[in-house]
């Protein structure tokens, strides 16, 4: 509570920046601009790519999962010392340094937009969940997390470049708010519910459940894409003063 003026003006600058993106341009040269540039046009977008909302959303929630337990690990299932803790939790942002120095490269640009990769990358993330939830090897669970980094890298980068390419630049930033409120707002809330879960469940075994229902989500990531894809097509089609 001795901090409580810190979280109040982060707060009025989370509503302040809310208010920024919810309120229109005031500025109207033509009947097309005020279609392009509204709101309307950001939900009729939406409501055409619930699923890829869902799957952004399931994706981040169940991230939660390494860091509600990650402390659990490696003081009382490992008892291992704190470096250990710390090669845990700094393997994310290094491994998403690493993937996003990795993408960057000439080679790697010709996969950015397949869609069976990206379900593999689901894959992979999965098992090195479940990996972790068995290891009894502290280092190792510094390497997997590095290795989810590389790999989230790869998925935020493949994300980011579809959306460039399909939505209208003229509601970029609308979108992209509203769509990062909906995969943001799953983090606290699969938070809660892991912390609950494991009044009865013994952690790790949480862990491996998140793994395993990854490893299922990667079999329809295909068809979740394929179907934003066919959406966008449709909206472009029915609503072309928004493009």
């Amino acid at each position: 509570m001795r901090y409580y003026s810190v979280y109040t003006t982060l707060i009025g600058i989370s509503l302040l920046a809310m208010g920024m993106v919810f309120i229109s341009g005031t500025i109207r040269v033509s009947h097309r601009s005020l279609v392009k540039n509204g709101f309307g046009g950001t939900i009729k977008i939406i409501k055409n790519i619930i699923p890829f909302l869902l799957l952004t959303m399931l994706l981040n929630g169940l991230f939660v999962a390494l860091d509600v337990f990650a402390s659990g690990l490696i003081y009382i299932v490992m008892h291992a010392t704190s470096i250990y803790y710390t090669f845990f939790i700094a393997g994310f942002p290094a491994g998403m340094l690493v993937g996003g120095l990795i993408s960057m490269q000439s080679f790697f640009r010709g996969y950015l937009n397949s869609n069976k990769l990206l379900a593999f990358y689901v894959f992979i993330v999965g098992g090195i969940f479940v990996l972790i939830s068995f290891n009894r090897i502290p280092i190792l669970d510094g390497i997997g997390t590095f290795v989810l980094g590389i790999i989230l890298a790869f998925i935020n980068i493949y994300i980011e470049t579809m959306i460039m390419n399909s939505i209208p630049s003229s509601i970029t930033g609308k979108f992209n708010s509203l769509t990062a409120m909906f995969s943001v707002s799953a983090s606290p809330v699969m938070a809660f519910v892991f912390g609950y879960l494991s009044k009865f469940l013994y952690f790790p075994y949480i862990i491996t459940i998140v793994g395993i229902i990854m490893v299922f989500t990667s079999l329809i990531v295909i068809q979740i894409m394929d179907s934003f894809n066919k959406a966008m097509k449709k909206v472009e089609q029915e609503n072309p003063e928004l493009f």
